[in-house]
């Protein structure tokens, strides 16, 4: 069987294995997760460019009557 990453031959430990050690696992991993960051930001900046930001519309918990008002906080002043 042949490595992912670096196309070398290799016999695996187990039916599932890719790689042939655990720097070419750790490469591809981080390459392929380097490349959906950079697919995502390419999405988003498409979407910003035609118009959508991208944002969802937030609800606001406290005009539904779900959640309450933070209370202020209160704090004491210490004159010397």
């Amino acid at each position: 069987m042949k490595c992912d990453k670096c196309d070398r031959e290799f016999s695996p430990a187990t039916t599932w294995q890719r790689f042939c050690s655990s720097k070419c696992r750790d490469a591809w991993n981080n390459r392929e997760k380097l490349r959906r960051q950079i697919e995502a930001a390419e999405e988003r900046r498409a979407e910003r460019l035609n118009g959508h930001d991208g944002s969802k519309e937030k609800i606001d918990l406290v005009t539904l009557g779900l959640a309450s008002k933070p209370e202020p906080i209160k704090r004491r002043r210490f004159v010397a």
